[in-house]
């Protein structure tokens, strides 16, 4: 799989260092994934069933890149979606918002 490399120049360097941002770039790994309930989301996927590579146990599925770009390659568009939204944790909170104001 093909990963994202940011080229990091001198004048963002630069800058983050004046403005005390970052004192040093370290790339972060990739985050593996988290689980997540099936009886959660499989009503949101029209009752299909996620692919059983995706199965952490028999009531979570497992959300990662991995998983999600097997499902996309086999035409399961809605349980990758899922998936994506278990894995980038987009799901709204208890509030109703899409985001947290700090």
């Amino acid at each position: 799989m093909k990963t994202l490399k940011w080229i990091y120049d001198e004048k963002t360097a630069e800058c983050s260092r004046k403005l005390k941002m970052i004192d040093a770039v370290q790339i972060a790994d990739q985050f593996l994934g988290r689980k997540m309930f099936k009886s959660t989301w499989e009503p949101k996927t029209l009752e299909q069933k996620f692919p059983d590579y995706c199965n952490s146990s028999d009531y979570q599925i497992f959300c990662s890149p991995t998983n999600i770009i097997r499902c996309f390659g086999d035409s399961q568009m809605l349980q990758g979606l899922a998936l994506t939204i278990g894995w980038g944790n987009m799901a709204r909170n208890t509030l109703r918002n899409i985001i947290n104001k700090a």
